[in-house]
């Protein structure tokens, strides 16, 4: 393949690695944190273990597995390092002014990892997805979501939890 640069590093300086292989990982704890160190949220470890090795990933780690598939001689998993995201900020966004603007700004801009849930409610032709799409191009905007509700009659948001009344 072209464009791909393979490289055997030192674990224990890297960072924000999306992808770590190694072999019987899960059997030595301390090299499992190094690689959990050196992962960037939602990074994988691509582990090669033997047949008869027991997946105990939730011993204190933040890894899910994400496939796991028993060969002749050997078991391959694919564990994913869990994303911390605090509790979304909720902004409803209105077409009659621009006040939240600067809500939005500041969420986007502030270093916390929390989702931003874009809310317009009862505005059908409000402009919500062509803004978030947008938005979602910018650097440090990946956790921009939007709930587009074009009825009003649809229910109530509060705290980003919609309740029918």
């Amino acid at each position: 393949m072209t464009g791909i640069k393979v490289e055997e590093l030192s674990l224990e300086d890297e960072q924000n690695c999306m992808l770590v292989i190694a072999s019987s990982i899960l059997l030595h704890t301390r090299l499992l944190q190094t690689a959990m160190n050196a992962l960037a949220d939602g990074g994988c470890i691509l582990a090669r273990e033997k047949v008869d090795t027991e997946n105990v990933v939730s011993n204190g780690f933040r890894l899910e597995t994400v496939f796991e598939k028993t060969l002749k001689d050997e078991k391959l998993l694919l564990l994913r390092k869990g994303v911390m995201v605090e509790s979304p900020v909720v902004i409803h966004v209105t077409g009659h002014n621009y006040d939240w603007l600067p809500e939005v700004q500041t969420a986007i801009s502030s270093s916390s990892k929390h989702h931003i849930i874009l809310v317009t409610q009862g505005e059908p032709h409000s402009g919500i997805l062509g803004l978030v799409n947008c938005i979602r191009r910018e650097p440090g905007s990946d956790y921009v979501r939007i709930m587009f509700m074009g009825w009003s009659s649809l229910g109530v948001i509060r705290g980003g939890i919609v309740s029918w009344e």
